[in-house]
């Protein structure tokens, strides 16, 4: 038995564990382990995709549970190496997603398009491949805001959740395809017993995942919306957040 045993930690990466040199610090990787070897689950929600758990252990990041990936529209389980949880968006509009690029091509630098299977650009899309999610980056963050309204108004019915994930940063995925609800789905299938989920993140994306958690922090560095929905403010990225909010669990045990 460890002091932290059936205690989950959920970060996101970029902006949040990561500092502004996009690197995670020594004193987050030294805190988390030392939060894995007393008992405690640490993972990622993130929006990347699953292969990257290989590369955060060059950087000597390792999770001890299921990884949340693509924003919430998958869960993969690095111990049996395969997705267990896939969330995929409807297809029906995506002609009209395709139209709205060229439309506003001016305001758009690239897109990127995650699948099941992979393809450069929408003419490529294979016979029954299925869709994660769409990332639209801006030309400029004074374009965001006016883009994703613009996505909202078009496709932001029942079937979309539309997001922020970084200034120049909108994502389109299904609208069940969030942080919040594959943190949801860990506690009530995956780790039935724990006691505390403790979330921490810094944009728009990771709100559904702190309004998830039993304690929720929101980095100094967060946008103001995410710093309103966390129960608590911690110091920045660049300060040792997670060495921070371990540090404070710990005290309170």
């Amino acid at each position: 038995m460890g002091k932290f045993d059936k205690i989950l930690i959920c970060s996101d990466l970029d902006g949040t564990l990561r500092n502004s040199n996009a690197l995670i610090s020594d004193e987050n990787i030294k805190a988390i382990n030392y939060f894995k070897e007393n008992g405690g689950l640490f993972t990622l929600c993130t929006g990347r995709n699953h292969q990257y758990a290989e590369d955060l252990k060059k950087e000597g990041l390792e999770v001890n549970t299921v990884l949340v990936t693509l924003n919430g529209a998958a869960i993969y389980d690095p111990s049996k190496g395969k997705l267990v949880y896939e969330n995929f968006m409807d297809k029906t509009r995506l002609n009209d997603i395709k139209n709205f690029v060229c439309q506003n091509s001016d305001f758009l630098s690239e897109i990127t398009i995650h699948s099941d299977i992979p393809y450069k650009d929408f003419s490529d899309l294979p016979n029954g491949s299925n869709l994660y999610k769409i990332v639209f980056k801006t030309k400029s963050s004074d374009y965001t805001h006016m883009v994703k309204e613009k996505l909202k108004n078009i496709f932001g019915d029942e079937n979309y959740f539309i997001t922020t994930s970084w200034p120049e940063g909108i994502e389109i995925l299904d609208k069940k395809s969030t942080k919040g609800e594959c943190v949801k789905i860990i506690r009530n299938q995956i780790h039935k017993d724990l006691k505390k989920i403790i979330c921490v993140g810094d944009y728009e994306n990771d709100i559904s995942m702190l309004l998830e958690a039993d304690i929720s922090y929101a980095v100094e560095n967060a946008i103001p919306e995410v710093k309103k929905a966390a129960d608590y403010v911690t110091v920045s990225n660049d300060k040792h957040a997670v060495a921070r909010i371990i540090e404070e669990t710990e005290q309170k045990l």
